[in-house]
């Protein structure tokens, strides 16, 4: 007899040969859904920390880029003052 090939088939065979390799198989223990929030809750924390730590770094390298500008003004302003009235 000859064996007829369709999706239907396929499937049901592929299912049958998942259950059957997964028969030996240690049974999966139930999803724990507050274990999980927690694990989201921290991972969430860490990135907020991570953030927090570039933009502290941002915000002083804008603050040191702002002293040395202000450096350069002054000592342009006191070379400029020098070379005209000396």
């Amino acid at each position: 007899m000859e064996k007829k090939y369709s999706a239907e088939n396929f499937f049901t065979t592929m299912q049958e040969n998942m259950k059957n390799s997964m028969g030996s198989a240690p049974a999966m223990s139930a999803f724990d859904m507050k274990a999980a929030m927690e694990m989201q809750r921290k991972n969430m924390q860490a990135m907020t920390d991570i953030n927090q730590t570039v933009m502290n770094g941002w915000q002083e390298l804008a603050r040191r880029q702002a002293e040395m500008m202000a450096q350069v003004r002054t000592n342009c302003v006191q070379t400029f003052v020098y070379m005209h009235f000396f």
